[in-house]
């Protein structure tokens, strides 16, 4: 059951797949990968949903799993895919380590084939050791050749 309701995940959608993406990458130096034409490139992203999360800024409580999900369709074919997740803290990208980078044992069913669609299905946990913040949570789909399938955006807030 999703944690939010259609219209968070239409907001979702047309907020931070669009101009969050502008807004977020012109404040200064960062990787520079997720911008709103990224996620068309190889894939386009359809819905995209993380629960529970009722408003923006998500409230992510150390010592919690939250549950991801983006519904997708493939522009290319891939043998597999390989999630890469980044909290964007001070215009640095800092790694996430996720359960299950492997996109193919993440409801993918792999191969992945051009036209079709897909529900990607991932785990962010939120460490204990982690500090209290504010930052942009960046979840990117990587193709086999090493070209980006999806990426997407939310602001997160880290609480105890």
């Amino acid at each position: 059951q999703s944690g939010l309701g259609t219209e968070h995940r239409a907001a979702l959608v047309t907020e931070f797949l669009g101009p969050a993406c502008r807004v977020i990458r012109g404040h200064g130096p960062s990787s520079g990968k997720c911008t709103v034409q990224a996620g068309s490139k190889d894939g386009s992203i359809t819905e995209v949903n993380v629960s529970p999360c009722p408003t923006q800024p998500c409230l992510l409580q150390k010592g919690t799993s939250y549950s991801v999900n983006v519904t997708f369709s493939s522009k290319i074919d891939s043998q597999g895919s390989k999630a890469k997740v980044y909290g964007e803290i001070l215009h640095v990208d800092v790694p996430f380590p996720i359960p299950e980078p492997d996109g193919c044992k993440s409801g993918i069913q792999c191969p992945i084939e051009k036209g079709h669609s897909y529900s990607y299905l991932n785990k962010l946990p939120v460490k204990s050791e982690y500090p209290s913040i504010k930052l942009i949570v960046q979840w990117e789909l990587i193709d086999d050749q090493g070209q980006m399938i999806f990426c997407w955006k939310i602001p997160v807030q880290i609480t105890s």
